[in-house]
C-alpha cells in the first residue's frame, strides 16, 4: 500500500468552515469535524470534478461522520458492542465473551426481573405456587403467548421446560420403542443424543442410524446428500424408522441446517416416523416458524431460553404438534402431573422448584424489544458481524470457515492457521495452546475442537477449528483483536518449534521470528464508508483513520482524551503487516 504526502495547508487556497462538535456521552469521546485539509483527507488530485466543490465534499463528509457516530444506535442511544457489553453485562473487566453459544449472558435488567420474581415467591410462597393472581402461573399465562409469537407457534402447543436437552429426553424417552427401531442422527448432533441413544439401545434394544456428513460445509447438500442416500439404503427397512432427529443450527461445527427439507425427506421415505429439531442455538439467534416447520413435517422442536435469547439459565420451551402431545412425558412426573392430564398441565408443574427462569423469558423479550431495538434488528446485526468477522479472520489467518455466509447464523468456526509440515501431535498441541493462551493470557473465549474429514486415498486428515460467536456486547475491533490475538499465539509457538526431525524424534528449537507489525486503515463509520466506496475512491481520494500495531500495541492519533485502543466507532477497512 502507497502512501503519498498530504500537501501543505497553504496549497489549499479553500476558506475553511467551522463545522459543529458532537459530544458522546454514553461513549466518552468527542468529535471534531474539521476542514477537509485537517482530515488529511490526501492530495486534490486534478481529476477532482469541479462540480465537487470542496466545500459541498466538506459537507458530505461531515454528514458522514455525525452519522458514523450516531449508527448503530438503538432505542437506549448506545450503539452495539463495547457500549452494551460495559452497561447491560456483568463480564468481568477487560473479558470478552466470544463462546455466547456455549452458556449465554444474561442482561442485568433482567437479572433484576428475576430476583424481582424470586422476591415475590418468598413473600407468599403458597399462592406463588398454588396458582392465581400472584402465581407462577399467572406470569406463565403472560409469557407464553409472546414466547408463541415469536416462535410463530400456537400457545396450546407450547410447554416450558429448564432446557433443550431436558426436551430431547422427555421425547426420547417417552416414545414407545420396540427392540430394533431405527432412531436417525446426523453425526453434527450435540453430544446429548449420541448419549442418551446409547441408554436407549441398552434399554430397548433399538439401532441408531449415523449419518455421516463432512464439513467445510457447501450448502443445504452438505447434509440433504448423505440423509438422502442413508434413506434410500432402509429400504424396505424404512418402516423401522421411529425417529430422525437434525439440528436446527448445529453445535459443532455451527451451520444452519435445510430443516424443513430434510423433514421433507424423511416423511416422503417413512411416511410413519417422527421429526423432531434440536434447537438448542435457534431461539434469539435465527427466525423460527413452527407453522412452515410443522407444513414440512416437523412434529418436535425444543430450544433453549438462556443462550440467544438471553433469558436466565434453566429457561427452555417445547414445541409439538397437536397429535403427538398425548406421547409425551415430562422427566418428572409429580404431584399434580398425573398422565393422562392435559399436555400443558404435565409440563408446567414438575415439583417445587425454582420457576423464575420461566416467567423472567417476559422480561427477556422486554428488554430485546425496547432496550435492542427488536428482533429484526438484533438478528441482523449479530449474523452480519458474525458473517464479516469470519470472512475478515479466514482472509487475515489465510484459512477459512467451516460454511458458507447462507449457513452462518450468529456463530462461525475457522480454521486454524497450522502450518502444513507440523506433524499431527505438533498441531494438536498448538490448537490447545491457542485455546488457553486466548483466556489465560488475552481473557477471550473461545471453544476449539477438532474435524475428522476422510480423504480420497482412504486416510483421514484431522482439522483444527475454533467456534467464535457473535453477540450484541461485541463489536468489529473485538474480532480485530482476536484476529492478532491467534496468529501471536500461533507464531509464539511456531518460534518455540520447528518441525520435528525424524531421527531425533524431538523439535527443535529455531531462531524467533522477527515481529509483526500491523498498519490499520480505518472508516471512520459506516456512513463515511460508504462515501469512500462509492464516491471519494474513484477520485483518489479518502477519509480514513490509521493506526500502527507494534507488539501487540496500537499507536494512532485520536479525537477524544480517554484511553482505549480504539476509537468506538472506527470500522477497519484494511490491515496489512510487514
Amino acid at each position: 500500500m502507497e502512501f503519498e504526502d498530504t500537501p501543505a495547508a497553504s496549497e489549499h487556497q479553500e476558506e475553511e468552515v467551522d463545522f459543529p462538535i458532537k459530544h458522546n456521552d454514553e461513549a466518552q469521546s468527542t468529535l471534531v469535524v474539521l476542514s477537509s485539509t485537517e482530515l488529511c483527507l490526501g492530495p486534490i488530485r486534478p481529476q477532482l470534478p469541479m462540480a465537487m466543490p470542496m466545500r459541498l465534499l466538506q459537507l458530505l463528509l461531515c454528514a458522514g461522520l455525525l452519522a458514523s457516530c450516531a449508527e448503530g444506535e438503538g432505542h437506549t442511544g448506545l450503539p452495539f458492542g463495547r457500549a452494551v457489553r460495559e452497561k447491560y453485562f456483568q463480564f468481568e473487566p477487560g473479558f470478552r465473551n466470544f463462546n455466547h453459544g456455549g452458556f449465554g449472558a444474561t442482561p442485568i435488567p433482567v437479572r433484576r426481573a428475576q430476583e424481582a420474581l424470586i422476591t415475590t415467591a418468598e413473600a407468599q410462597p403458597t399462592r406463588w405456587f398454588a396458582g392465581g393472581n400472584g402465581s407462577y402461573h399467572a406470569a406463565l399465562a403472560t409469557v407464553r403467548p409472546r414466547l408463541a409469537s415469536l416462535m410463530g407457534a400456537n400457545e396450546s402447543d407450547l410447554v416450558f421446560l429448564d432446557d433443550a436437552s431436558s426436551g430431547l429426553n422427555a421425547v426420547l424417552r417417552s416414545l414407545r420403542w420396540q427392540p430394533n427401531d431405527i432412531l436417525l442422527l446426523t453425526t453434527a448432533a450435540y453430544a446429548v443424543l449420541p448419549n442418551t441413544a446409547q441408554w436407549l439401545q441398552r434399554r430397548y434394544g433399538i439401532r441408531t442410524l449415523h449419518v455421516e456428513v463432512h464439513f467445510p460445509a457447501t450448502g443445504g447438500e452438505t447434509f440433504l446428500d448423505p440423509v438422502r442416500e442413508a434413506l434410500e439404503k432402509l429400504g424396505g427397512e424404512a418402516s423401522r424408522l421411529r425417529l430422525a432427529v437434525f439440528d436446527h443450527v448445529s453445535s459443532y461445527p455451527p451451520a444452519v441446517l435445510p430443516v424443513e427439507a430434510l423433514a421433507k425427506q424423511v416423511k416422503e421415505a417413512a411416511p410413519s416416523a417422527l421429526v423432531l429439531l434440536d434447537g438448542a442455538h435457534a431461539l434469539g439467534q435465527v427466525p423460527i416458524s413452527m407453522t412452515a416447520l410443522a407444513t414440512a413435517g416437523v412434529d418436535f422442536y425444543v430450544t433453549d431460553g438462556h443462550k440467544w435469547l438471553m433469558a436466565p439459565k434453566g429457561s427452555g420451551a417445547l414445541w409439538a404438534r397437536p397429535s403427538a402431545q398425548p406421547l409425551l412425558e415430562p422427566a418428572i412426573i409429580s404431584s399434580d402431573n398425573a398422565p393422562g392430564s392435559s399436555f400443558q398441565s404435565r409440563f408446567d408443574y414438575i415439583g417445587t422448584r425454582d420457576y423464575t427462569p420461566w416467567c423472567a423469558m417476559g422480561s427477556t423479550m422486554d428488554f430485546r424489544r425496547d432496550v435492542l431495538g427488536g428482533e429484526d434488528r438484533i438478528q441482523s446485526y449479530v449474523t452480519g458481524l458474525a458473517r464479516w468477522a469470519g470472512r475478515h479472520m479466514a482472509d487475515r489467518l489465510g484459512t477459512e470457515t467451516v460454511a458458507p455466509d447462507s449457513m452462518t447464523p450468529g456463530m462461525f468456526a475457522l480454521r486454524l492457521p497450522l502450518p502444513e509440515d507440523w506433524t499431527p501431535s505438533q498441531k494438536t498441541a498448538c490448537s490447545g495452546l491457542i485455546a488457553q493462551g486466548l483466556i489465560g493470557q488475552y481473557s477471550m473465549q473461545v471453544i476449539s475442537f477438532a474435524l475428522h474429514t476422510p480423504t480420497s486415498d482412504g486416510r483421514e486428515e484431522v482439522t483444527h477449528w475454533i467456534r467464535v460467536s457473535a453477540q450484541v456486547y461485541l463489536e468489529r475491533s473485538d474480532f480485530e483483536d482476536l484476529t492478532h490475538a491467534v496468529m501471536s499465539l500461533r507464531d509464539m509457538d511456531a518460534a518455540e518449534s520447528t518441525p520435528i526431525d525424524a531421527g531425533a524424534g524431538k523439535p527443535e528449537r529455531s531462531m524467533q521470528k522477527p515481529p509483526i507489525i500491523w498498519l490499520h486503515v480505518y472508516d471512520l463509520g459506516q456512513m463515511t464508508a460508504k462515501l469512500n466506496t462509492f464516491m471519494l475512491r474513484s477520485m483518489g481520494i479518502g477519509a480514513y483513520h490509521v493506526g500502527v500495531e507494534v507488539l501487540g500495541d496500537e499507536w494512532y492519533f485520536r479525537w477524544s482524551d480517554t484511553a482505549g485502543r480504539r476509537n468506538p466507532w472506527s470500522i477497519c477497512a484494511d490491515s496489512k503487516f510487514e
